[in-house]
């Protein structure tokens, strides 16, 4: 029973916590053309793009909920299908696969 009244509690605290952010949530211009969608605003693609990131997530689906079957390097180059919601397509041993596009610049 402990158990079950602290996971309730954690899980409280997320809900929360993501509410409350996501209602400050300001609108993000981007200043140059990255190829990445800000507010729903599709930039060029497809095309080439550099990751930014570290050890970048790449996933079977377009979205956190799906399984993680690899990770992409600062700086490594990829081809980008498109973009949508914030998940770029990519194609990984000639299946297409996802990565966050917040870490991809247009080369």
């Amino acid at each position: 029973m402990k158990y079950m009244r602290k996971n309730s509690f954690v899980v409280c605290l997320v809900i929360s916590a993501i509410l409350l952010t996501s209602s400050f949530a300001m609108p993000v211009l981007a200043a140059e053309n990255t190829g990445i969608e800000t507010n729903s605003v599709t930039r060029s693609v497809p095309g080439y793009y550099k990751c930014t990131g570290s050890d970048v997530n790449i996933r079977s689906g377009p979205g956190t909920q799906y399984t993680i079957v690899g990770t992409l390097n600062y700086g490594t180059k990829v081809y980008v299908y498109s973009i949508s919601n914030g998940w770029a397509k990519i194609s990984l041993g000639g299946i297409y696969r996802y990565v966050s596009a917040d870490y991809l610049r247009e080369l």
